[in-house]
């Protein structure tokens, strides 16, 4: 057999070297490219693909925390491509949704564009500020005790023209979308925000038009929302308080009682509530109390608002139970309607 000449043999070892080269920039560039774009996303046996990033998170952290939770497949390539994408260094805290099947080029995008996902809160009608700072500790990063400390520092709230007393006229109820690591702070002025939305030069111009400030209405709205339920009344109900207020009456509102004892399965209120020691007690004291006892529906606040002048100065529960009240301009009248229902309540046994 006849040997290859040197210039052939020259040709074949070019030939071999070059597709050896070919085939290792090959694997070279597959094995970059699956550490890149391969899947290396996978959901951990539980309720939620959430994964939440802490305010002061270290990327070693994050990086531990994906791994133990079950979020990445290949911790080696996740930290590779994390290195050459600097994501060491542009860590940023917040609620990150991650879904199966995705790179770690989209894993790494996502978590250092801290573009999360926003949670959503109904605030509606809660009691007390410290029902609300439990509500928002309970979604967001913020503990509820960094929440009820803004809300009784008095120095803060003085700047929003509110008290740690009067402090929940400066929410109000509606469903709202918080980044989950929003502080104390920023969620309480995010409230303000919308609370100077709401009262307008208008609406402040009509609590003007009936001798009250803004929060002084939101606190007598959350006295006719407790007393009672029916749309058509909180006008008509609010106008006897009102009433009451100019002419310097007690108000005499049962659910103030029911605030001040703290004990919110009264249904009957009794001489011994009415004894109560508390600025709530409007049985002893004048005027409104010095907060809401409710946070009260924005459609009350209107109807006090714009309702209707009347004379009432009493009204009481209709026998019916039904809701509805009976209202009266007289006491004796008053008196009257008060007997039937007492009777009603006897007669159910209904004694406390």
């Amino acid at each position: 057999m006849k040997k290859p000449s040197k210039k052939a043999l020259f040709i074949r070892i070019v030939i071999v070297s070059t597709l050896a080269v070919g085939l290792i920039a090959g694997y070279i560039a597959y094995n970059l490219y699956s550490r890149v774009y391969d899947i290396n996303t996978s959901f951990p046996e539980k309720e939620s693909n959430y994964f939440y990033i802490h305010t002061g998170a270290t990327y070693q952290e994050v990086f531990d925390s994906l791994t133990k939770q079950g979020f990445i497949i290949n911790k080696n390539t996740f930290d590779w491509v994390a290195e050459k994408k600097n994501y060491k260094n542009l860590v940023k805290p917040g609620r990150y949704k991650i879904k199966g099947g995705m790179s770690n080029q989209q894993l790494i995008n996502l978590l250092r564009s801290g573009n999360q996902t926003p949670i959503r809160i109904t605030i509606n009608t809660l009691r007390t500020k410290e029902k609300l700072a439990k509500l928002v500790g309970s979604k967001l990063e913020t503990d509820s005790s960094e929440i009820i400390a803004l809300l009784n520092n008095q120095e803060y709230l003085k700047q929003h023209n509110l008290t740690s007393d009067n402090v929940l006229c400066g929410i109000l109820p509606n469903t709202y979308q918080f980044n989950w690591n929003t502080s104390a702070k920023e969620f309480f002025e995010r409230m303000i925000k919308e609370q100077k939305k709401f009262w307008n030069k208008r609406r402040i111009s009509k609590a003007k038009q009936l001798g009250f400030q803004p929060t002084d209405i939101c606190v007598l709205a959350s006295i006719v929302q407790s007393e009672t339920n029916k749309k058509t009344e909180y006008g008509k109900v609010g106008q006897v308080y009102l009433n009451r207020l100019n002419l310097n009456m007690l108000l005499q509102a049962d659910p103030t009682i029911i605030y001040a004892a703290q004990d919110f399965s009264i249904k009957r209120v009794l001489n011994r509530h009415k004894a109560i020691e508390s600025p709530y007690n409007t049985y002893k004291y004048t005027g409104l109390p010095p907060g809401p006892i409710v946070l009260p529906q924005l459609e009350v606040i209107d109807s006090i608002l714009y309702s209707t002048p009347n004379e009432y100065l009493f009204f009481c529960a209709d026998p019916s139970l039904t809701g509805h009240h009976n209202f009266a301009i007289t006491y004796n009248e008053h008196l009257a309607n008060a007997r039937k229902y007492q009777y009603t309540l006897d007669t159910a046994k209904i004694f406390k």
